[in-house]
């Protein structure tokens, strides 16, 4: 079974199985898929998280496809050039992306395919064109009202001088060609060759840090799951710099309250605090675990949450609702699990695409701090406290859920939605992901720290909550609210689901 935010996405996913591939095996062409149809989502210059099962070996794994900060980068420098905070758009937001890296590395440990097979159904949607989704039509027609484009931006996803429609057929022959260069060369083709002098020079032309030496140094790095419990289940997640913890923290504030209240008003009031409370701790606490002062499992340990509790009634602050992302997972036939997610952080990351090579850049850097003592102060080779976090609960020491959103920093918030649906009340997956979901932080610049939005279906809330102390609104963008995925194993049986906040599709044969 596979699961993605696009349907073209889980077929070619669902191909690779058929073809004798593996979970892993089958989200490297998801993932890969989704950055031709899906190309706000995610992209080659962005980051990756893998969670993956092991069947044969009963083993967990974590791979941190997260890039660092150019070694040349300082907050410092920006200061000095007039900057307040941290761009959001742009050079100085560029990190170094993970993406191809961590498809090597998942690969090499745990699958059964190469990039040579594994791209070509990507190549083959960029090089011929597909049919334009109306949701990819929408993003890529907004986004220049949104923020300066220039002409490479321009001639790859308006290549007619016009924003394309749905429906018509989307073709992108530079990104087919550099696919065609994964395939041939794999990740040393991206990190240390032609594509990597582009990337840099094309950055560094517009007035960023990042240089060769950055990219031919990177790796992605293996990392050992944190687990915590909750209502007896194991929940998994990633350590730091992943925000992953930050559920696990709000699992536990909520299982110190005891039983939940009945789904409305009471329940979501509890759950917002519990989300406030830990967004907070974790925004003095996590970074990249190289300037972490905590242990990485700090947010997930039930001492914080003991003490967190202590100011959880007063809590209403959230961190800004924003981020794109694309979440995908699958499940074959040996039990072998896969949850992946991966970004650009914003839609269209950084905004620059790359001469020639279709690459989009992310705009992780956009993270960072520039505040004296801050823990995520932009340094040069940091990485920046990151909102992706796929997710797994085990049950009875193997997968149970395969979970995840997009949904930038709500990412905990929502997952802590879908967990307490599916555990708390014995919703079944698709009915967990399908419900009306609230998430707690401004959206707009003006937007108050206390905001909460609410997703049609929560329209009754909207005033009890206020008097609660939040400032509570109805919104119609269903974007706004992530698209999740989640892949329940039950005695053998698989039951997915597929977000319908987007043109998802749980693929299974």
């Amino acid at each position: 079974m596979v699961c993605s935010p696009n349907h073209l996405a889980s077929a070619a996913g669902l191909d690779v199985l058929k073809a004798g591939g593996n979970a892993v095996d089958a989200c490297v062409a998801v993932n890969a898929v989704l950055q031709v149809v899906y190309p706000p989502t995610c992209h080659l210059g962005g980051d990756g998280f893998w969670m993956i099962w092991l069947a044969g070996e009963q083993e967990l794994l974590g791979l941190n496809g997260s890039g660092p900060a150019a070694a040349a980068a300082s907050a410092e420098a920006l200061l000095a050039a007039g900057h307040s905070t941290m761009p959001q758009r742009g050079p100085h937001t560029v990190t170094v992306p993970g993406c191809v890296d961590a498809w090597s590395e998942v690969l090499a440990r745990c699958g059964t395919l190469g990039l040579d097979r594994l791209l070509a159904p990507a190549e083959r949607f960029a090089r011929e064109g597909f049919p334009l989704s109306p949701k990819a039509a929408l993003w890529i027609g907004l986004f220049p009202s949104l923020t300066p484009v220039d002409e490479f931006w321009r001639n790859t996803y308006w290549p007619q001088g016009r924003a394309p429609e749905a429906g018509e057929n989307f073709r992108q022959p530079d990104l087919a060609s550099t696919y065609r260069g994964l395939m041939e060369g794999g990740r040393d083709a991206f990190y240390d060759g032609e594509l990597a002098e582009r990337i840099c020079a094309r950055v560094q032309e517009l007035g960023g840090p990042l240089a060769l030496d950055d990219l031919r140094g990177y790796r992605s790095e293996w990392v050992e799951p944190v687990l915590s419990t909750y209502r007896g289940r194991t929940i998994a997640q990633m350590p730091p710099n992943s925000q992953g913890t930050t559920l696990q923290l709000i699992l536990n504030l909520l299982e110190l309250e005891g039983e939940l209240p009945a789904r409305g008003v009471e329940r979501h009031d509890l759950m917002l605090r519990a989300s406030a409370a830990a967004y907070d701790e974790r925004d003095r606490t996590v970074t990249c675990p190289n300037w972490m002062e905590a242990p990485l499992n700090a947010l997930a340990d039930g001492g914080t949450a003991a003490r967190v509790r202590a100011g959880m009634a007063g809590a209403r602050a959230g961190a800004p609702a924003d981020g794109d992302t694309a979440y995908f997972c699958a499940v074959d036939e040996a039990g072998n699990c896969c949850s992946a997610i991966q970004s650009l952080y914003f839609g269209f990351g950084s905004g620059i695409v790359v001469p020639d090579t279709g690459i989009l850049l992310q705009a992780r850097g956009a993270f960072f701090s520039l505040q004296p003592g801050h823990i995520n102060r932009l340094e040069g080779g940091k990485r920046t406290l990151h909102t992706l976090m796929p997710g797994m609960v085990l049950r009875d020491g193997s997968p149970w859920l395969v979970h995840g959103a997009m949904g930038g920093n709500p990412q905990a918030q929502i997952n802590a939605q879908l967990l307490t649906s599916v555990i708390d009340d014995g919703f079944d997956v698709s009915a967990a992901v399908s419900a009306p979901r609230w998430t707690l932080g401004p959206i707009a610049t003006d937007d108050p720290a206390n905001t909460v939005n609410l997703e049609p279906g929560l329209d009754d809330e909207v005033e009890q909550l206020t008097s609660c102390g939040w400032a509570a609104r109805l919104v119609e963008h269903r974007d706004a609210f992530g698209h999740a995925h989640m892949i329940e194993i039950n005695d053998g049986e698989l039951r997915g689901a597929a977000d319908p906040r987007a043109e998802s599709l749980a693929a299974a044969w």
